[in-house]
């Protein structure tokens, strides 16, 4: 399986459940479904997300039909976090975030 990052460390931790505009694709179901158990048993605040804008780095492996899921930090207008703009600093990444997210992606390697 394949697991892609963006923009972690910084808005609304969500796995993308869809993604695309133009030919949508779908997160495999089963890294959906351990990543938000994981994520309740280790108390990590994680919401689903649609990402209806572009493609996540994951859509291409998705087309290969490798299983895979995109982890996103996701900003009020369901965008990745200060991606591309003046506020995409090392400074506003949240250090929590990120070692939740690690805690996160490790758990599912050692269930899966």
């Amino acid at each position: 399986f394949l697991i892609t990052l963006e923009s972690v460390g910084a808005g609304s931790l969500s796995p993308i459940v869809r993604e695309g505009l133009r030919a949508p694709r779908r997160a495999d179901r089963r890294l959906v479904r351990m990543l938000t158990t994981i994520a309740e048993d280790l108390h990590i605040p994680m919401d689903t997300a649609i990402y209806n804008w572009d493609e996540c780095e994951s859509a291409s492996s998705m087309r290969a039909r490798v299983r895979s899921v995109s982890i996103m930090g996701m900003d009020d207008n369901n965008l990745p976090a200060f991606s591309h703009t003046p506020d995409d600093l090392p400074d506003n990444v949240d250090p929590s975030q990120v070692s939740a997210v690690v805690r996160l992606v490790t758990e599912l390697i050692r269930r899966s």
